[in-house]
């Protein structure tokens, strides 16, 4: 869990700042989030809608929200601008779903592995 997220956060600070102490900082608060909240946002963006995100994962609907609004509130950015009818990802969205794939394809290897 701490692999992928210290990773995405390494990813974010590189990208947003060179100050080490910031970087410290943000890796301390990030060491909580949660790897299934990751993996459902990952469905979400990949199915397109929360709707069948929740389908698929044979879960409430409300619960699938409330993962994603908990992982942005984790990650202290919006993933998601959310309408009625549908969603679209914000820079910040894109930038982990861009990477989120290939991640925690490798983390399931990985826990095959051992």
């Amino acid at each position: 869990t701490n692999f992928t997220v210290l990773i995405f956060a390494t990813m974010m600070v590189t990208e947003s700042t060179d100050d080490l102490e910031v970087a410290a900082e943000l890796e301390e608060d990030l060491n909580d989030i949660d790897l299934n909240r990751l993996r459902i946002f990952r469905e979400v963006v990949a199915l397109g809608s929360f709707s069948r995100a929740a389908e698929k994962l044979h879960q409430p609907k409300s619960r699938v929200s409330r993962n994603v609004s908990a992982l942005e509130s984790e990650l202290g950015v919006q993933l998601i601008q959310r309408t009625t009818r549908q969603f679209r990802l914000t820079e910040e969205g894109l930038t982990l779903s861009s990477s989120l794939n290939s991640l925690l394809t490798d983390l399931d290897n990985a826990l095959v592995e051992v």
